[in-house]
């Protein structure tokens, strides 16, 4: 009887031992893609229209034209200026983004023209201008944009005729993205009798009559 136990718990032991099966396994693989297009330099333009001279230009009322109305021959002190000029100009902002490549931001214009005559070319001026306290929001602790990095153009006409153009701002290697301003006048002679720019033609009097018209193009180009 003793012998027959033993049997049994040889025989117990020997069916709880547990078996490992070995499975076999595969791998699985997931292509994973991601594109990142290819960016040029954009830019935004915010125009203000200003009546008066050294106006601060945040000041001025927002336009989508720019509107000179009619033009005048009459300086504000009252005097004769002998030519025809607006006292209303306007002040492009240019918010560049640069997507880190070197950019150059340019204005061209045709020309201004009626249906019988043109403008004088250089009679249409444009100043490139920087400000190092501009922000890039109206929120009092916007920070500044400080010293400008890059090359800021010369005054000059801006009709520039069919396939040129004047430059507004050239960045510099890092471009990184500045606010320009570019102011657009029909000017008479400047406080001080001097003409407004090297070049500059006034429209004589003796212009012919009518409405005068013409489109500007801001762009912006990587170099």
């Amino acid at each position: 009887m003793k012998k027959l136990n033993l049997l049994l718990l040889a025989i117990f032991v020997c069916t709880c031992v547990f078996s490992v099966v070995e499975y076999a396994y595969s791998d699985a693989q997931v292509t994973v893609t991601a594109n990142i297009p290819s960016y040029s330099p954009e830019i935004t333009v915010a125009l203000k229209q200003l009546t008066s001279a050294g106006q601060d230009p945040s000041t001025g009322a927002n336009a989508t034209v720019m509107n000179f109305g009619t033009l005048t021959h009459n300086l504000t002190t009252g005097g004769e200026a002998g030519v025809w000029y607006s006292p209303t100009y306007f002040c492009a902002f240019v918010y560049s983004n640069s997507w880190g490549k070197q950019y150059e931001i340019r204005s061209s214009c045709d020309g201004l023209t009626s249906t019988t005559s043109s403008l004088p070319p250089q009679s249409f001026m444009i100043t490139p201008s920087y400000s190092s306290g501009d922000r890039w929001n109206a929120t009092n602790n916007a920070t500044a944009q400080g010293t400008m990095p890059g090359t800021l153009g010369t005054p000059g006409s801006a009709i520039t005729g069919t396939g040129s153009y004047k430059v507004i701002y050239t960045s510099e290697a890092a471009a990184s993205n500045r606010i320009l301003r570019a102011f657009y006048s029909i000017p008479t002679y400047n406080s001080t009798g001097a003409t407004p720019y090297s070049g500059w033609q006034p429209i004589p009097l003796n212009q012919s009559s009518g409405s005068y018209s013409g489109t500007v193009y801001i762009t912006v180009s990587a170099i």
